[in-house]
């Protein structure tokens, strides 16, 4: 016996229709969403970048011979890092820093040294908007330097 072969039923137009809805209706909430990530890496990416930059800047100021090669030392490392930044397209603010040595000699073997870091930053949304991000530092001077 030979079945009988049925039309193809009718599709229905809206099939699609709630992909196109769920396009249309979330599109607009993940720019905002993206946009946000993307400014809190960018702010995270500046933060550590900022520690280290004070790690390295103590570092070099300990190791100097005198107050005035430590302070050369210092700017040397800040120049170089804004050469690197600008070349990478980064926010190219200025540096500016502040040592602190506890009320001891800064360079005397044993004393501990602060340096606090502090760099003004530019936002995605608006250039005007500055942010300033701060990094800080301490270590001693190697208690058997010469």
């Amino acid at each position: 016996m030979l079945k009988r072969i049925r039309p193809l039923e009718k599709r229905n137009s809206d099939e699609g229709s709630a992909v196109i809805e769920f396009v249309l209706m979330a599109t607009p909430l993940f720019i905002p969403a993206l946009l946000f990530f993307l400014s809190m890496q960018r702010i995270a990416i500046n933060e550590l970048q900022m520690e280290n930059l004070a790690r390295q800047s103590l570092r070099a100021f300990v190791t100097a011979n005198s107050l005035s090669e430590g302070h050369q030392r210092v700017q040397f490392v800040l120049d170089k890092f804004s050469e690197v930044d600008s070349g990478n397209g980064g926010n190219r603010g200025k540096f500016t820093y502040n040592i602190s040595c506890g009320g001891q000699r800064c360079l005397t073997p044993g004393s501990t040294v602060k340096i606090d870091l502090y760099r003004t930053l530019e936002t995605y949304a608006d250039d005007k908007n500055l942010r300033k991000a701060v990094a800080s530092a301490s270590g001693t001077v190697d208690k058997w330097r010469q």
